[in-house]
């Protein structure tokens, strides 16, 4: 239930990240040459700016990317600041100090992970261009 719980949790919180990759109309950007620079479609008889603008993958997937790592930074000094307070309030006990290296040892995993990710969407970005 806790597994299901925190999934669903990390899942919204990277709904803003998704919608950003939606594409958004235009508008008005008064000349051909603004509208076609914005990736958007000029009407030669209207004299307009018509359609939606480019939707680039590798930004949408930077921008996942970049709110997933965020969120994995923050609950990385969390796990280090809970396991902190466990060390701190041990006592002595080695049940509280094993849990306590633990979250350190989850803390640590789970930068490398966000770091790899970030890695990753470079690396990918470096390959198709090329």
């Amino acid at each position: 239930m806790k597994k299901i719980l925190l999934v669903l949790v990390l899942g919204s919180l990277l709904i803003p990240a998704i919608t950003l990759a939606v594409a958004v109309p235009c508008g008005n950007h008064g000349d051909q040459t603004a509208c076609e620079g914005a990736g958007c479609a000029w009407d030669t008889v209207k004299k307009e700016c018509l359609g939606v603008g480019d939707v680039d993958v590798f930004k949408t997937l930077n921008s996942i990317i970049n709110w997933a790592f965020a969120i994995l930074l923050v609950m990385a000094a969390l796990f280090i600041v809970v396991a902190a307070f466990y060390f701190v309030t041990a006592g002595g006990a080695p049940e509280k100090i094993e849990m306590a290296r633990n979250l350190i040892l989850y803390a640590i995993i789970g930068v490398v992970v966000a770091f790899l990710a970030k890695g990753l969407i470079i690396l990918v970005q470096k390959m198709a261009i090329t």
